[in-house]
């Protein structure tokens, strides 16, 4: 019955009504990535180059469609449920490089995460713990943000940075916040003067804030002029950065990608 079911939404994938377009689309969604997967390899299969180049095109759209309702969905938490920074980054690879290997990503990042946390004792106090952290992260790994803002966007996603250990300095930042979520380390964003910076947060009270461009330095500013955040509002400074990158580089398929997650991911930053 499956192996029906896609050979006919196969048959349909090229046909130009745009209802029957539509309906096609709604059943391959529904179908989920497997669905899409097998379509695809039933395109490598076809002889007819016209045909051939429509349904890649349709598969592309659905592609695109399946990923940005993924990112879409993954603000929706349930009470107390905290918003899981890794799954972003792997969800926004998929969006912006189709075909990049997000599961290297994901093996790096958990291998250099369980070195991290296989150091961590929890004995230690909060600025030891930091400390660290802070020596694996930026000495060891030798994570460091580029100095300048006009970087190609390869600087600017999350792969490269965990492979060559350099990159944006909003990259930089989401990247100190996935390792700490990782570590549950009680790290969170707080804003100062409209300035995101991570912050040591215990039993209610900020013990210190850190500089994520000083090699992790810790330093105290006053509690109540900072104002708390959830880890939902740090991807979307970074998604600002490179919607605006994209802008300038005339890459029009990825700004509209980003426009189509830019307004959920504010109203989960203002959230």
């Amino acid at each position: 019955m499956k192996t029906d079911l896609r050979h006919s939404l196969y048959a349909l994938l090229d046909d130009p009504d745009q209802v029957v377009a539509r309906s096609v689309m709604a059943e391959i969604l529904r179908q989920g990535p497997e669905m899409l997967s097998a379509l695809e390899e039933i395109a490598t299969r076809e002889s007819d180059h016209a045909v051939k180049e429509e349904v890649a095109h349709r598969l592309e759209e659905i592609y695109y469609e399946m990923v940005i309702n993924s990112m879409n969905e993954a603000i929706h938490l349930e009470d107390g449920e905290q918003f899981q920074l890794l799954d972003f980054a792997v969800l926004l690879t998929k969006l912006l490089y189709r075909g990049e290997n997000w599961r290297e990503l994901v093996n790096a990042f958990v291998g250099k995460s369980a070195e991290m946390v296989m150091e961590l004792s929890s004995g230690m106090t909060a600025m030891e713990s930091c400390g660290v952290f802070n020596h694996i992260f930026f000495h060891r790994f030798g994570f460091n943000a580029l100095p300048s803002d006009d970087l190609s966007p390869e600087y600017q996603m999350p792969a490269t940075i965990l492979n060559r250990g350099e990159g944006g300095k909003h990259l930089l930042m989401l990247l100190y916040f996935m390792f700490a979520q990782d570590c549950s380390l009680p790290v969170y964003p707080v804003e100062y003067r409209n300035t995101l910076i991570p912050a040591w947060i215990e039993e209610d009270k900020v013990l210190f804030c850190i500089n994520v461009f000083n090699k992790g330095e810790m330093f105290f500013l006053p509690e109540e002029e900072l104002v708390r955040r959830e880890y939902g509002f740090v991807p979307y400074a970074y998604l600002k950065a490179l919607h605006s990158l994209f802008l300038k580089e005339g890459d029009s398929l990825r700004v509209a990608l980003l426009e189509r997650i830019l307004p959920n991911y504010q109203t989960l930053a203002n959230s």
